[in-house]
């Protein structure tokens, strides 16, 4: 996920956006995250101050750089954007896994006053094998 890192930090820079050491810290941090991060965790592992990692997950979120991973609790998560996929999160230890999705998802017909849908998500939960 280090090349990710370069990618996003490149990208924002094409857009004409700083690339800050807070920036490139938080972005470095997610992505060698193993699980999604709240933004006090990750302000504990970039020692960054709170203000700038949140004003930096809001950039991302707002560029599509960063997702919102659903997880048990009301503490937002956050993880590097994969691209189109789905998560199953464990309701023990709050372990996500993606889910890859390639193929082009139909909106289903049942959905009735709705002329544009533009987005979906879908998140299985469960426990994973290292918690049975």
């Amino acid at each position: 996920m280090k090349d990710a890192s370069k990618k996003i930090l490149s990208a924002l820079q094409n857009k004409g956006y700083r690339i800050t050491n807070a920036r490139t810290a938080v972005v470095n941090e997610l992505a060698v995250a193993p699980a999604p991060l709240s933004v006090q965790a990750l302000c504990k592992k970039v020692r960054v101050d709170e203000v700038s990692v949140y004003r930096t997950v809001d950039l991302l979120l707002a560029e599509g750089f960063l997702e919102e991973v659903p997880t048990k609790g009301n503490t937002p998560t956050y993880a590097l954007s994969l691209g189109h996929h789905h998560h199953v999160v464990c309701t023990t230890c709050q372990k996500v896994a993606h889910i890859e999705c390639n193929e082009e998802v139909s909106i289903p017909k049942k959905i009735v006053g709705f002329s544009k849908i533009a987005t979906h998500e879908l998140t299985f939960y469960g426990v994973c094998n290292n918690c049975v």
